[in-house]
């Protein structure tokens, strides 16, 4: 396997991991999470996390054994919009547009053969894409991540969110993508300056032959002085 083709597997699965960590990373319930119990009822979820399309909670199943807690995710209602301020609504739009360059610029990375020229003007969309999915950390300074901001302050302490496990998945595709991008463009510059060296001669290559030709000294024409003796002396 050569270099390129190394190179080129190496960014494939970078692209690739990065794209599928970004969609779960920000689809599930614990991508931020308040750092000790906030519950002050039983009938509210005790350790809350949160993402951007639902909170965590915890529900009750009772059998012959007695009854279990179970934690699960519930969608955002009506009930919890006021919470949603503007770099609530960012992040979330961001979380939505980082797999979408992610998938879009790998699909025309894999179509366009890795060409030079094509890999640098790729760089542009994947590093937007590293931006976004940065961007989706906006949601630790929206108002979400205050517990005085819900809807149900009596049965929380006054407390912010911390990192989840959801955006410590989103810090992690966020390194991916700008490392395939930094990968991409060296990639790219390597291939321009491989393929502008003067190529070596292969014995047998006719435009290799034809160019020593070219420089093959023409020899010089006799002066006619020349010819006139050579004439006499015949």
């Amino acid at each position: 396997m050569t270099s390129a083709s190394w190179m080129q597997t190496v960014i494939t699965v970078f692209l690739t991991v990065a794209c599928s960590l970004s969609i779960l990373g920000t689809s599930l319930c614990d991508f931020a999470r308040f750092p000790r119990e906030v519950g002050l009822d039983i009938l509210m979820p005790r350790n809350i996390e949160i993402g951007f399309w639902g909170r965590s909670g915890y529900t009750y199943w009772r059998n012959y054994e007695g009854i279990w807690q179970v934690g699960v995710c519930y969608a955002y209602t009506e009930k919890n919009t006021e919470v949603f301020d503007s770099a609530f609504t960012a992040a979330r739009v961001f979380s939505i547009l980082t797999p979408i360059f992610a998938l879009v610029t790998s699909l025309i990375l894999c179509s366009a053969g890795y060409q030079p020229r094509m890999m640098k003007l790729l760089c542009i969309p994947l590093l937007l894409t590293t931006l976004f999915s940065g961007l989706t950390l906006l949601i630790f300074s929206s108002a979400v991540c205050d517990t005085n901001n819900w809807a149900w302050p009596e049965y929380f302490k006054r407390q912010s969110c911390e990192l989840g496990s959801g955006g410590i998945v989103v810090i992690v595709n966020t390194i991916l993508f700008f490392l395939s991008t930094v990968m991409l463009f060296f990639m790219a510059r390597a291939l321009e300056s491989s393929s502008e060296e003067v190529p070596e001669y292969i014995p047998g290559d006719s435009a290799a032959i034809e160019a020593a030709k070219d420089d093959e000294e023409v020899p010089e024409a006799p002066m006619e002085e020349e010819v006139a003796v050579a004439k006499e002396e015949e």
